[in-house]
Order: structure tokens, then C-alpha cells, then sequence
């Protein structure tokens, strides 16, 4: 059994997060110099494919043609996120020696695990949610990848953090209708729309497309009482991330105020890091750590 450790706090009042670092070579060098520039809490991105996640049957004579439906379903690809599920459903949480090395270098922050659903079907996603491995994440977050998929995650009673969209690849929903009804739905389940910039720096029509999801989101969605977005990242490499303020400016961009961006990178990003420690740990828990002087007690 995985030993269960007491989620650190790091959160202050200027203190920054961004949720969406993709698994990958250079993920230590992302984390790194996401560190450098100022964000405090931080999230490595495992994502895979719903259908792909369930259990395969060995053998069959139709499952190369079964393959081929997945993917005209899903956009065509079942590529190395899909493949990183192997025949045995979700894959646990894996978290390298280099994540507790990083946390002990700077006591002020903390890695998170977080696992992205991509689905067609409510019913898949609901299959792959059910399935063990999934507590081994913090954090919890889905692309639908078609307008039914998105409306039927907002009002089903699923439970994950965020709803995340896939700006440039084969998944991404050209008509996105939602409303201030859908929205206020998914803020009172405490679940938030993610707008991710580094694959806007990859072409115009993924700037196009986080343009147009940040519209969707501020028109349809923000009222003054309900702002329940964040603003991540999504970078593979380390040139791709912005320190907050150059955030500020996407801000900018997508039609927010100064205000409402810091906010999206800062309150949002720990209260959805509290809600994932809330399902580990219960709604409210109590953690007693040594102080210096204990410490040095101790070792004597």
C-alpha cells in the first residue's frame, strides 16, 4: 500500500500555481524552471484515452476493426497517452525520486499528480473513473470531445476537478454551447473550466481556438459571482511557460481583468489542490509536524 503523506501547505497570499505540466522527457526541467519563476504548486498531467483505459479481452477476431472505431471516435489518435494504459486499465501515479528532491531544495512547494480523462462517451468516462488506481491522483480532470460529452459531464454527479479542452489537437470541439445555468452547475460542484497557452505558441488556429474557449467561458459561463475558471500552462518544454505576470497579459487576451486572472492562477489552483486532499483525507483532518528544535531533539 502506498504510504499516505500529509498534503504540505505552501499557499500564500502572492503564491502561484499551474496545474497542467505534461508527463514527459523534459518534466523535471518544466518543473524546474516553473519553480524559477515563481509558482509554488504544481501538477504533472498523466492523460489518457477513456475506451483504452478499460480492460482488454486477449484474442477475438475482431479487434483490430473494434481499434479502428476508437479511433475515428476519438479523433484518429491512439497515440502515447493511450498507449501509456497498457491492458490493465488506468496506470497508478508514478512519482520519480527527483519530485521529493525538488520539494526538499525548495520547502515552499508541492508536486501533485493529476490524471486527464479524454472521452466521447459519459458512460466510459464514468467506467474509468470507478476504476482503483484513479485515488492514487490529486487531481482529477476530463476532455470531452464533442458537445454531448461536455454537457453531460457539467450535470452528471461524476466527481473530478477540472474540464479541460484540447486547443490543438485531433479532440477539440469546434462549437462549444454552454450557459450561465451549465456554468453555475459546475461551480456548485466545485468543478473548473482550464484555458491552457503554451499550444496557443504553436500555430494560429490554436490561438484562435484558446481565444475563442476563453470567449465561450467569459460570455457563457463567468458572471460576477461565478468565475470558476484557471489558467494553466499545459507546457512540454521549458521555453513554453510564462512567469504570472507575462499571464496577466494572456489575460488580457482572453478578455479577463488583472483581478480574475490572478485570481484563475491563484485561488482557483488551491481550491481545487484542496478538494483533491479532501477526498485522501476527509473534509477536515488535522496534521501535527515537528518544528526545527524537535527535530534536532530527535537526532540527539
Amino acid at each position: 500500500m502506498e504510504e499516505c503523506t500529509v498534503p504540505r501547505n505552501v499557499f500564500g497570499k502572492q503564491c502561484f500555481g499551474d496545474l497542467n505540466i505534461p508527463t514527459g522527457p523534459k518534466c523535471r526541467q518544466v518543473c524546474e524552471a516553473a519553480v524559477a519563476l515563481g509558482y509554488k504548486l504544481l501538477a504533472l498531467n498523466t492523460p489518457v484515452v477513456a475506451t483504452s483505459c478499460l480492460p482488454q479481452k486477449v484474442g477475438g477476431g475482431g479487434k483490430k476493426g473494434k481499434k479502428r472505431k476508437l479511433e475515428e471516435k476519438t479523433g484518429g489518435i491512439l497515440s502515447a497517452t493511450a498507449a501509456q494504459t497498457g491492458q490493465d486499465g488506468v496506470p497508478p501515479a508514478k512519482r520519480p525520486a527527483w519530485i521529493e528532491e525538488l520539494m526538499e531544495k525548495h520547502k515552499d512547494v508541492r508536486i501533485l499528480q493529476r490524471l486527464t480523462v479524454i472521452f466521447y462517451d459519459i458512460n466510459h468516462l464514468q467506467t474509468v473513473l470507478s476504476q482503483e488506481n484513479v485515488a492514487s491522483y490529486d487531481i482529477l480532470a476530463v476532455v470531452p470531445t464533442n458537445h454531448d460529452a461536455l454537457v453531460s459531464c457539467v450535470i452528471s454527479s461524476l466527481v473530478f476537478d477540472i474540464i479541460t479542452f484540447d486547443i490543438e489537437g485531433p479532440h477539440w470541439i469546434k462549437k462549444v454551447k454552454l450557459n450561465m445555468q451549465k456554468g453555475k452547475v459546475a461551480a456548485e460542484k466545485d468543478v473548473y473550466f482550464e484555458i491552457t497557452y503554451s499550444p496557443s505558441f504553436h500555430g494560429d488556429e490554436p490561438l484562435e481556438n484558446m481565444i475563442y474557449i476563453g470567449d465561450r467561458v467569459r460570455e457563457d459561463i463567468c458572471t460576477r459571482k461565478i468565475k470558476n475558471v484557471v489558467i494553466s500552462s499545459g507546457a512540454s518544454a521549458p521555453d513554453e511557460l510564462r512567469c504570472p505576470q507575462n499571464v496577466l497579459g494572456i489575460g488580457y487576451l482572453l478578455g479577463f481583468d488583472e483581478t480574475t486572472t490572478r485570481i484563475c492562477i491563484r485561488e482557483h489552483v488551491q481550491k481545487i489542490a484542496s478538494k483533491g486532499d479532501s477526498r485522501k483525507f476527509g473534509k477536515s483532518w488535522v496534521a501535527f509536524t515537528p518544528n526545527e528544535q524537535e527535530k534536532e531533539k530527535a537526532e540527539v
